[in-house]
């Protein structure tokens, strides 16, 4: 049995043949769209420390209890007070590329 389609006759081996390649074609669009990774992005809290005598400073990860204002040691180069100026966060992609987002400051 063949149906026809505007005059054209299509036997049932085509129609199965048609439908299989839109089948398979739909198939690979939706993996190709939807397999793509999102760059995933690492966030990291970080807290800079300054020595109030002679500015020096550093960056360290961020530890529970930090704030701003926290007297946080001895400078290593001048023996003066070291205090917590800034926390932030940087977040990283598979790049290498970073980012910086001030949560506190002083």
């Amino acid at each position: 049995m063949s149906h026809t389609l505007d005059g054209i006759s299509l036997d049932p081996f085509t129609l199965v043949t048609i439908a299989l390649t839109l089948f398979v074609l739909a198939y690979f669009i939706a993996l190709s769209l939807g397999g793509r990774k999102k760059q995933q992005k690492v966030k990291k809290t970080y807290t800079l420390l300054k020595c109030t005598a002679c500015e020096y400073s550093v960056e360290r990860e961020f530890k529970e209890g930090d704030y701003v204002g926290k007297k946080e040691g001895t400078c290593p180069k001048c023996d003066g007070e070291m205090i917590i100026t800034a926390i932030y966060v940087k977040e990283e992609d598979n790049s290498g590329s970073a980012s910086e987002k001030i949560i506190a400051s002083k």
